[in-house]
């Protein structure tokens, strides 16, 4: 995976992943996501609260 290999580089990381999401969940609006960015974004030095990650669930969509 390619965020484990950046983040083994990186002096200060933390390293979150939304299984079973990919790169969707940036556009939709998830709570837990954006909750964790905005923590990040307002003391980086402190690592996000994660535990919502325990909650998330994947809500498939199959064709008709």
């Amino acid at each position: 995976m390619w965020a484990k290999r950046t983040a083994a580089y990186l002096d200060q990381v933390y390293l979150e992943l939304f299984p079973g999401f990919g790169h969707v969940i940036l556009s939709t609006k998830n709570e837990c996501m954006t909750g964790m960015m905005k923590a990040f974004y307002d003391d980086p030095s402190q690592e996000p609260d994660n535990s919502c990650l325990d909650s998330l669930t994947i809500h498939w969509m199959l064709p008709q």
